[in-house]
């Protein structure tokens, strides 16, 4: 056993003829990572006890448990806390980091959260409620890959064109998106079910037509007081004989 805690060294490597050492404290040092990693792969059986420098601070590298606000620039310098337990990132911006921590520290138990429009969600929901009319298409088509647990978003206060409604269910199949598809001059939540058409302001149903891939769960159409003709509404019956028509 060797303890040089707090004794200014900047050179350690010299330290790696000490073969028979079996635990050593090295914290309170300026020896820089890749000098204590050299240390480490020469005296393989013994425990090393270093600071591990992130974002600013210095870490023990035993430590266990460690929570942060984000990941700081120096982030790779936490595969060096193979000690480390649980790690905890409340508001994360580099996904693709976490998942390369993931595969470095496998018995480290991580949660993290993700921003999407101005919120913040556990990247394990199963359920996601995303309240911000700020939310973006891009942010979505991102972010979303990383909640590999996700079955269901409510995006009902999202402006989402119908182009990008299309490529997000594209994207992500197995996901239940729930948000707003316009139909002439009404918004109508995705589950609808049935639709009272003299609210849309249409004199056709082309509009209805252009949308019915956006409204997955619609089985009635009631076109009782519409501008719509009755030539077009036995036609429109005709082509989606599985609806309900009034």
């Amino acid at each position: 056993t060797l303890d040089l805690k707090d004794r200014g060294l900047t050179d350690v490597r010299s330290l790696a003829r000490f073969t028979s050492l079996k635990e050593l404290d090295l914290r309170g040092n300026w020896a820089s990572m890749e000098d204590y990693e050299y240390l480490q792969k020469k005296l393989p059986d013994c425990a090393i006890r270093f600071d591990v420098p992130l974002g600013g601070q210095n870490y023990d590298s035993l430590l266990t448990e460690l929570s942060l606000t984000d990941l700081p620039s120096d982030w790779r310098n936490i595969l060096s806390l193979t000690h480390l337990q649980r790690l905890t990132v409340e508001r994360c911006t580099n996904p693709s980091a976490m998942e390369t921590l993931n595969e470095g520290l496998p018995y480290c138990v991580m949660s993290w959260n993700l921003g999407m429009g101005g919120e913040w969600f556990d990247v394990t929901s199963q359920e996601l409620v995303v309240n911000s009319p700020s939310v973006y298409y891009e942010e979505l088509l991102s972010q979303l890959t990383w909640f590999r647990s996700l079955r269901s978003v409510d995006l009902t206060s999202a402006e989402l064109p119908p182009e990008h409604q299309r490529s997000l269910i594209s994207a992500y199949p197995d996901i239940d998106f729930t948000w707003l598809v316009s139909v002439g001059s009404a918004d109508l939540p995705s589950s609808v079910t049935e639709i009272i058409y003299a609210q849309t302001g249409e004199s056709d149903t082309r509009a209805l037509e252009e949308s019915l891939d956006l409204l997955p769960e619609l089985t009635l159409v009631d076109f009782t007081g519409s501008r719509v003709p009755a030539e077009d509404r036995l036609t429109f019956r005709d082509e989606h004989a599985y609806f309900g028509l009034f």
